[in-house]
Parts: C-alpha cells; sequence; structure tokens
C-alpha cells in the first residue's frame, strides 16, 4: 500500500515540476490547481446473466492544469475513493470492499471568452483498486479513458469556481478472481461537478 502511493505521487510530483518549464517562453501560459466535489454516477453492466455495478462511499478529487498558450493545455487529476464493487452471479451476490486510486492525464481545449471559459478533455491514465475484505482477490490496475466538459467562470479573481462533467471509460476491476474473470467490462463513471480552483 505504501510503495503504491509512493509511486502514484513520484509520478504527479515528476510532472508537475517538468510543466512549467515548456511556458516559460510563452506569457499565454497559465496554471491552476483545484478541488473539486462531485455527485458520480457508474453505469451498471449486464452480460449473460451476471451483472456488475459499483457504490462510492467516500473520497476526493485533485486537479492540475497547465495551458502552453490561449487554447491547448494539459489536465492531471488523482482521485481517491472507498467503493464497493459489486457482483450479481447466478450463483449469489459478491461485494467487494476497495480502495481505488485514478491517475488521469487528458489534453485539454478551451474557448476563451470574456465572462467564461468552455474547455473540453480527452486522455488516459490509470485506476488501481485494492481490496479489502474477500480472501483470494488481489490488487488490479485497469486503464481509463477520461473525457468531458466544463467551464471556468472569469472572476478576475486567483479563486475560481468551475462546473464540468466528467466521464471515464475504464476496465472493470475482477481482482484476480476466478469466478469473476469473464466479467471484464468497461463501465462508465460520469461525475457532474461543482470545482474550485486556483490561478497561479
Amino acid at each position: 500500500m505504501l510503495l503504491k502511493h509512493i509511486i502514484v505521487a513520484a509520478i504527479c510530483v515528476s510532472t508537475l515540476v517538468s510543466l512549467p518549464a515548456f511556458g516559460q517562453d510563452n506569457p499565454m501560459f497559465k496554471a491552476d490547481i483545484s478541488i473539486e466535489a462531485s455527485v458520480p454516477f457508474i453505469e451498471n453492466k449486464h452480460s449473460d446473466g451476471a451483472q456488475q455495478n459499483a457504490t462510492i462511499k467516500s473520497g476526493f478529487l485533485g486537479g492540475y492544469r497547465f495551458f502552453f498558450n490561449k487554447h491547448n493545455g494539459v489536465d492531471l487529476s488523482y482521485t481517491y475513493a472507498h467503493n464497493i464493487q459489486t457482483y450479481s452471479l447466478e450463483s449469489g451476490s459478491i461485494g467487494v470492499k476497495n480502495n481505488s486510486d485514478a491517475v488521469l492525464e487528458a489534453d485539454a481545449f478551451r474557448f476563451p471568452a470574456k465572462r467564461w471559459s468552455p474547455l473540453v478533455p480527452a486522455g488516459a491514465g490509470a485506476l488501481m483498486f485494492d481490496p479489502k475484505t474477500v480472501a483470494g482477490a488481489s490488487t488490479q490496475t485497469r486503464p481509463g479513458y477520461p473525457y468531458g466538459d466544463g467551464a471556468d467562470f472569469n472572476l478576475k479573481r486567483r479563486v475560481f469556481p468551475r462546473t464540468a462533467h466528467r466521464g471515464v471509460f475504464y476496465n472493470s476491476a475482477t481482482f484476480n478472481m476466478g469466478g469473476l474473470n469473464n466479467l471484464d467490462w468497461i463501465p462508465n463513471s460520469v461525475k457532474p461537478a461543482v470545482v474550485f480552483g486556483y490561478n497561479f
């Protein structure tokens, strides 16, 4: 567990440190950090008499954005969540409590306007699922593909609000459990969110 968090932190820090160098010769660059309050909705998947869904219990999302010019930038995010992955099979239901981490990178394209700036991100990353309660379940890393849209409200202050619609397509966790190996589906996690950011 400790090693996993060290790896995640190292990836984030190394990326954040390197980004400002790209903007030193460009006066248009702009960076911000943010925290997010969201209501996640995770798509249920059905196949061959089986069903898989997830319930988010708690978590948080932090983000960092860096724009190389007026329109183009990169959006990095880290999400931690405590959730329950539930599998309804013909033989009964299995609920796996787990902690999940997601490290995602998206290319961001924005349309600056006077009062607000719409934004469209799309990219890739990884989700790590760490089971807590089921014997024989093991930690698993899955690819994820973030997408979405949103808008920054230009208040001419360092602190600003943002509305966002975040989504992630990802391979569902099976925790390397024999009875779940055929349930490697691709659900869609959707998060309408209100975000508060800080420009610097």
